[in-house]
């Protein structure tokens, strides 16, 4: 196990990385040539309501042309926009004049939030601490229907839209486009205060009829935003107390039927939580809760999971874990085995936690602490487990990091802890590395000597305007295991390869195709337990055409192990989807030819393949319906139908405003034979303070004895209801 002088190694780590400091992180921006914007400071009372009368935004604005860099790179975007950038002691304002010739064909809606990225959408990214490590992003479409997340230099630079900001947005559309305006409290961001503050900052639009997505300053190709950022310059921006209280109440009632003629009693269940967030510093803050939980509204996406292999993964998706979560990313292969090292998810049931994040200089840090009363999913452990994760890291330059982890967790005597380490740097510009370690110990059992494991990861990218490649390596050994991770499958060593040159063909004359890429990966796997070898060819090529349509098509054919014996498999997939108006949309998906079959008795490769389709209609812009059909089968060599399943599933959810939505979904699985109904009512003036009510069913097949109503179809029979109920409300002091 780890002893004092491993914990003192851990400790004197992190108090290295405190201590690394550099040259401050804004100043090297300015040395690089990054733009300079001087943001406004007003006393002006400013109105979010879309409408650009305030004398603040009469002064020129500050943005250049945006140049694309979805489909095609480099070009100047079909239309022009304007930006203005001001603040007061409280709050971050941008203003946007967003251009258009086609103001008729604008697509926007009234949606939940973080549903309308399809709309036209204008957004900022703010590295608020310009460490060129992580930012927070705000986007609205003409509505003013908000998505944001956060996005981090370690994590492949993919949006965490799972995080909800206070913040406030309002646009409308005229007769020249669009306008938007933008209110971003300075709680809701962690930044250095003084007499001169520095934060990085990009812009971002999406125009839909055209399909092109467009930024200021222009990102090059195989580069981030966090490369191109400008630098906003604010004067004598002060932080001032922070401090959140979030109480929350549950509540569901769920019964089912005993007989065809009678219910069972139902029974009640409740739970009371609390969270309070202290801002320690403008940049530190400190986070405590009891009982944290997560309503329907907040649960897990529907997923499929005929014939799977592998786990499922799901996001975290409670209030509480939320802060800090970009630095909780840790350096693995992207799409990789590990999908998160820190993976707070495994904490399944804490009944009090408390966590520290921040930044001080060019270093980041997250400290969590919980205990978890969850049960022993295998029933050997008794008594409570307790967790504990530390993740630093530096800044280095540009996007460019290193950074080290901790995750401990214990239960009746057993433990497992891992330390770690990771590299992210990028070289040329155009060609960017990562790698990782991870070693762990784990003791399995009471008294017995514990075992020691490793891992590695390493990652190279390279990008330049007519190629996109990348190569990966992936190491778990036999005795390595890490409780805080999602890590699909371990004891192995695997590796890939990635190579697709572009060919932007409207350069050529094709202005009904934009861009096609064509593509070859290969990857090989090893098994350190059987000594087993895996293998995958993919040949494949993508389409983009205007607005969001594309079309992909791959081969494959691969050699996968499975209970002691190789399998070959030649499979092909192809997947697209076509917006033919602003208020239709088809996406499609087949796959058809060889596949494993993992169930029980003998594995075998037999026929198979599926069908999915989908449609998506918003006849108003306050009413969307999303309807999908998946179908698939799988027949044994000789013929033999092993299995046909259909799945139908629909949502219907109307908008009355912003703020208010109801929702319906209906599911049937015809291999199951279940139907599931589920109904939410939900209100949120903001992220934390929200009304939930919703009600679900499931109806199962009458059997032959039952009684068969007429006009009954499908004969089913409610046997199970559920009823739930989330109130909570935040207070900012």
């Amino acid at each position: 196990m780890v002893g004092k002088s491993e914990w003192a190694a851990v400790l004197g780590a992190m108090a290295l990385l405190f201590c690394s400091w550099q040259a401050r992180t804004e100043d090297k921006a300015v040395e690089t040539g990054a733009l300079v914007v001087q943001a406004i400071r007003t006393n002006e009372t400013i109105r979010v309501d879309g409408r650009l009368d305030e004398q603040v935004w009469t002064t020129p604005p500050v943005s250049r042309p945006f140049l694309t860099f979805s489909p095609t790179y480099g070009e100047i975007m079909g239309e022009a926009t304007r930006i203005w950038v001001a603040y007061d002691r409280d709050t971050l304002y941008f203003a946007f004049r967003c251009l258009d010739t086609r103001p008729d064909r604008i697509k926007t809606s009234i949606a939940r939030r973080d549903h309308s990225s399809a709309d036209d959408w204008i957004g900022v990214v703010i590295d608020s601490l310009n460490q060129r490590q992580s930012s927070a992003e705000f986007y609205a479409n003409p509505s003013g229907i908000q998505t944001d997340g956060v996005t981090s230099a370690v994590n492949s630079f993919r949006l965490n839209t799972a995080v909800d900001f206070v913040w406030r947005s309002a646009g409308r559309i005229t007769s020249q486009g669009y306008d938007m305006e933008f209110a971003i409290p300075l709680r809701s961001l962690r930044f250095t205060g003084g007499d001169r503050v520095v934060m990085g900052m990009s812009f971002m639009r999406y125009i839909n009829r055209l399909g092109h997505m467009g930024s200021w300053p222009g990102i090059p190709v195989g580069k981030t935003q966090f490369n191109a950022m400008a630098v906003v310059e604010f004067r004598e921006l002060r932080s001032r107390l922070n401090a959140e209280v979030l109480p929350n109440f549950t509540a569901g009632f769920q019964r089912e039927r005993d007989s065809a003629a009678r219910w069972r009693d139902g029974s009640w269940n409740h739970n009371l939580g609390l969270s309070a967030k202290y801002g320690l510093t403008s940049s530190i803050t400190a986070e405590a809760t009891v009982n944290p939980d997560f309503s329907q509204v907040e649960s897990d996406a529907f997923q499929v999971t005929v014939n799977q292999r592998y786990p499922l993964f799901f996001e975290e998706k409670r209030p509480f874990f939320m802060e800090g979560m970009e630095v909780f990313e840790f350096g693995v292969v992207p799409s990789g085995l590990m999908y998160s090292a820190m993976h707070t998810r495994n904490l399944v049931d804490p009944f009090l936690a408390a966590k520290v994040t921040g930044s001080l200089g060019p270093v980041s840090m997250v400290a969590l602490a919980a205990g978890d009363e969850a049960p022993d999913p295998d029933g050997r452990l008794q008594g409570n487990a307790f967790w504990g994760l530390l993740r630093a890291k530096t800044s280095i330059g540009s996007d460019n990091s290193a950074g080290l982890l901790y995750s401990d967790h214990s239960r009746d005597g057993t433990a497992n802890r891992v330390f770690g380490a990771d590299l992210q740097y990028r070289f040329f510009g155009n060609l960017r590395v990562g790698a990782s370690w991870l070693a762990s110990r784990t003791r399995e059992v009471r008294d017995r000597e514990s075992r020691a494991g490793q891992a590695v990861n390493a990652v190279m990218q390279y990008m330049n305007p007519r190629l996109e490649s990348w190569a990966t390596f992936e190491l778990y050994d036999r005795d390595f295991r890490m409780d805080s991770a999602f890590l699909q499958r371990g004891s192995l060593s695997r590796w890939q390869y990635f190579a697709g040159p572009y060919f932007q063909l409207r350069d050529r004359g094709v202005k009904w195709l934009q861009r096609l890429q064509p593509y070859l990966r290969i990857e090989g796997l090893h098994d350190l337990e059987t000594g087993m070898n895996d293998s995958i060819l993919e040949i494949g090529t993508t389409a983009y055409f205007r607005q969001s349509d594309y079309l992909h098509f791959e081969y494959v054919s691969q050699k996968e192990s499975w209970l002691g014996a190789t399998y070959p498999q030649h499979y092909v997939r192809v997947t697209g989807n076509a917006q033919l108006s602003r208020r239709f949309s088809l996406r499609a998906g087949w796959r058809t030819g060889e596949q494993l079959y993992y169930g029980p008795g003998q594995p075998f490769v037999g026929r198979g393949g599926s069908l999915a389709l989908g449609v998506t209609l918003q006849p108003t812009s306050h009413f969307l319906a999303v309807l999908d059909w998946s179908r698939y089968h799988l027949d044994a060599p000789a013929g033999e139908q092993i299995y046909r399943v259909n799945i139908w599933n629909g949502r219907a959810t109307y908008q009355f405003t912003r703020h208010f939505f109801v929702r319906g979904i209906l599911r049937y699985d015809d291999y199951e034979k279940e139907l599931l109904a589920d109904f939410l009512a939900s209100f949120t003036l903001i992220p934390g303070t929200v009304i939930h009510l919703g009600y679900g069913s499931l109806h199962q097949p009458l059997e032959d004895s039952d009684y068969h109503p007429a006009g009954d179809p499908l004969h089913m029979r409610h046997v199970r209801s559920s009823l739930f109920l989330k109130l909570s409300y935040l207070w900012r002091l």
